[in-house]
């Protein structure tokens, strides 16, 4: 029972880590809003090796084989819709953590780009 919960705790804390190497690599890749407006994005940073540890632990702990697909096209450029696979992983992850998949995620709200400044 206590590996049981080590495991999932690890699980969680890896998944969210493959969330935040997520929103770094859309950090410096989003441009435009879905209906193609520029728009300010505030950087994030993440190193190569900390994508690389986190590719390697999907590997060995997800069930999805979806997962690791969609981490790849969004990481690698080669998804023609990256917010949209961004809630495609979370519907995924949340249904491996055991919370369903009934969970409404609006793909025109899926991401933030920029805190807005709240002297402005």
């Amino acid at each position: 029972m206590i590996v049981s919960s080590a495991r999932s705790m690890n699980s969680s804390t890896m998944r969210l880590n493959m969330l935040r190497i997520l929103d770094a690599r859309l950090s410096c890749t989003m441009t435009t809003d879905n209906k193609e407006n520029p728009i300010h994005v505030d950087r994030q940073n993440v190193t190569s090796e900390e994508v690389r540890q986190c590719h390697n632990a999907l590997l060995l702990t997800i069930n999805t084989p979806e997962i690791n697909t969609l981490f790849m096209n969004v990481m690698l450029g080669q998804s023609k819709h990256p917010l949209k696979d961004l809630n495609q992983i979370r519907r995924l992850v949340r249904k491996e953590l055991g919370f369903g998949d009934d969970f409404h995620l609006d793909n025109d709200r899926t991401w933030f780009a920029s805190q807005p400044n709240e002297n402005s």
